[in-house]
């Protein structure tokens, strides 16, 4: 305990040295002269009202208006045939290379009705086996869980494990 209050205390004791140091000296801590840091705080400063005033341009001009399907396809068009000419698709393209390329995926899937695809999932129960289902939950008379009820050592152990309680 003793020791702590003794480093705490030099701790304090250098500390307070170096900042009246500092004061005296007048002289920056860090690597960069005085000038760089003015000229970045600057710099930041422009590139902050830049920020600011592209925000208020934009906000002025209003929404986009919405590019129609036409539009699109058209450009989606130009894009594929033109695909190894970069000097075309960065100055005629009127859209970026992301967004035609995202609009070819969407005309590439579309809303075909032959080119839907099964998305998965679990098959619909049949109506007989929902009623089956709900007829042994109700005729438990002793209100135990089906997996108790089995005779079978194979199920009441498996029943039992911890592995078979991950949900």
């Amino acid at each position: 305990m003793l020791s702590l209050i003794i480093k705490t205390t030099q701790f304090f004791v250098y500390h307070l040295l170096i900042v009246i140091v500092d004061r005296v000296s007048r002289l920056p801590r860090s690597g960069v002269q005085p000038e760089v840091e003015r000229i970045l705080r600057e710099n930041l400063a422009l590139e902050a009202q830049v920020r600011a005033l592209v925000l208020e341009l934009k906000s002025e001009r209003g929404a986009r208006p919405k590019v129609s399907l036409r539009t699109r396809a058209a450009q989606v068009f130009a894009y594929l045939l033109t695909r190894g000419d970069r000097a075309f698709q960065n100055y005629y393209l009127s859209a970026s290379e992301t967004t035609i390329a995202r609009w070819a995926t969407k005309l590439r899937r579309g809303p075909w009705p032959w080119r839907r695809r099964n998305l998965g999932g679990r098959p619909p129960l049949a109506q007989e086996l929902k009623d089956l289902i709900v007829k042994l939950k109700t005729d438990n008379p002793t209100g135990e869980p089906a997996a108790s009820r089995t005779s079978s050592p194979v199920w009441g152990s498996r029943s039992a494990s911890p592995r078979s309680r991950r949900c």
